[in-house]
């Protein structure tokens, strides 16, 4: 699930009508401060905020470490096309720098599955490498042991990555975090505020 940077005024205004109906709440029933109810309430903030953020930080170190491998896979397949006969190098080569692009052009979408452009040229480098490696002399077996399962990691590494990055926490995670945070906003100012007259600044 991915939330729009916008949703955090409405969530603002929320957490302000919650703070009054807390102060509200402590007015009317003079309640004493709770020290039970309030640790309670921020240690299962607080532990759904590290669950949240330790979650994270791991599927980011992951994105990382797919990027490595990405690139690893490319360079490989890239120089093991000296295998191939030297007339039919220079079009997949080409092949490959564009394939390079549209990769390059995908981080700039918030859209992380893979592109119809880079689908079409992984046909295309995978139809022309395999065509090319059976012209290979005098055995073209050497060619097509080594090239094509180079290229088969580069291509399967697409599909890993895509995968990756729609990897999130169950949305229970993330309605459970939020509904927390307004509920501690809440009896924070029920419990803590006095029954003084409230600052209009606040």
């Amino acid at each position: 699930m991915i939330f729009s940077p916008f949703l955090s005024i409405p969530l603002f205004f929320v957490m302000l009508l919650l703070l009054e109906a807390g102060r509200r709440f402590k007015t009317r029933t003079g309640l004493e401060p709770s020290a039970t109810i309030e640790n309670a309430d921020f240690a299962l903030f607080g532990l759904l905020l590290a669950f949240t953020f330790s979650g994270a930080i791991g599927r980011f170190d992951e994105h990382r470490s797919l990027v490595t491998d990405e690139l690893n896979a490319i360079d490989a397949a890239y120089h093991r096309l000296d295998l191939l006969p030297l007339e039919t190098q220079p079009p997949i080569r080409q092949l490959f720098r564009d394939y390079v692009t549209s990769r390059l052009n995908q981080y700039e979408t918030s859209d992380h599955s893979v592109s119809p452009e880079s689908r079409r040229l992984q046909e295309e480098i995978w139809k022309e490498s395999v065509a090319a490696a059976s012209m290979s002399q005098p055995n073209p077996n050497s060619a097509t042991l080594v090239l094509l399962p180079a290229l088969n990691n580069m291509l399967d590494i697409t599909n890993t990555r895509r995968n990756a990055f729609n990897m999130h926490p169950p949305d229970a995670v993330f309605h459970q975090t939020g509904a927390q945070q307004l509920a501690s906003h809440g009896d924070l100012c029920r419990y803590r505020v006095s029954h003084h007259r409230r600052n209009p600044r606040y």
